[in-house]
This record gives structure tokens, sequence and C-alpha cells, in this order.
């Protein structure tokens, strides 16, 4: 419960592995690590005020990250409107809405998609690739068996005997519904 050993050492670990990552760069499995770091400090007992001190204090080292580097704000002003620029830096974007619209209800077949429309669809628009080979339903379906395993890794954290291994269930399950939650 104390500052140092409550928030800055697990702050301080979870601070240098993101910061490793960024160093490749990789901004978005950093902030996933932090994100990560932050919900188990909160969920493992530190206090709430810590948390949100040391949140406030990265918002100038954040801003930095994203004003400082041209590429990473194009990337946040393409995802506000991607209609700025359908063609270039928006294109894979709006490509994805196409996808998903093209899919309908039931879509157009699993392998059968239109593969012209996402260049990049194996990484950050998958779900764009499901959607248009699965339609609607096929989406809901992959979206259903997210929140049933959410709910199972929830479970086992609460059921866990110790402390490491309810920190343990929890990051991993908070790890792959973040990621979830951001395809």
């Amino acid at each position: 419960r104390t500052a140092f050993m409550g928030f800055l050492v697990p702050a301080a670990v979870a601070a240098m592995a993101a910061g490793l990552v960024l160093i490749e760069p990789d901004f978005g499995t950093a902030v996933l690590i932090g994100a990560v770091g932050l919900g188990l400090l909160l969920v493992c007992g530190t206090r709430p005020l810590h948390v949100a001190l040391g949140c406030l204090a990265a918002v100038p080292v954040i801003y930095k990250l994203i004003f400082d580097s041209p590429y990473r704000l194009e990337r946040i002003t393409t995802f506000l409107d991607p209609w700025r620029d359908p063609t270039g830096s928006g294109y894979q974007l709006v490509q994805s809405l196409i996808a998903i619209g093209s899919g309908g209800l039931t879509g157009t077949g699993l392998g059968r998609g239109a593969m012209g429309f996402l260049p990049a669809a194996r990484n950050d628009f998958i779900m764009s690739a499901v959607a248009e080979q699965l339609g609607l339903a096929g989406a809901l379906l992959v979206i259903a068996a997210f929140i049933w395993m959410l709910r199972d890794g929830l479970k086992v954290a609460l059921r866990a005997r110790d402390a490491f291994g309810f920190a343990l269930a929890f990051g991993l399950t908070a790890l792959i519904g973040l990621q979830a939650a951001v395809h």
C-alpha cells in the first residue's frame, strides 16, 4: 500500500518493458503493455490515487511521443478522419469499411473475400476480413467466442489460490481482451 513498493516499483518495471518496445519502434504494443500494467496495478491493490497521479505525470511524455513523430500523428488523424485521404493514408481504413459492408449478413464465404480490399488484412484488420468472409453472423460469433474466453479467464483469475496466480490470469486475460477490443 505504500507509494514506493505498491506503485513506483511495479510501474517502473512496466514502463521499462514498454520503453524497450517503444525503441523498436512499436507504439501500439508499448501502449498495450502500459494499459495492462495499469490494470494489473489497480486490481492488485494499488491505490487509485497513485495510478491517477502516475497517468497525469505520463501525459506530457505521451503527448511528446505522439506530436514529435509525424508518422504517429498522421495515424491518429487518419483514424479520426479516414475519408480525408481515402487513397493515401486512409486507404487501409476505408477499404476495411468497404470489406465489412460487402460481407453483408452471411459473408462472401470463407476464403472467398476480395483480398484486394485489404492489402494488410492479416494484421490490424483481421476482423474486417472475418466480417467480409463470414458476414455479420460470423463476426458476432467471433466476438461471442472472445467474450466467452474473457469470462473464463476472469473466472480462472478469481479462483486463483495466490496473488501471483490472480495477477497472471488477469494480466493474460486483459492482454487478450484489449487486443480483441482494438481489432
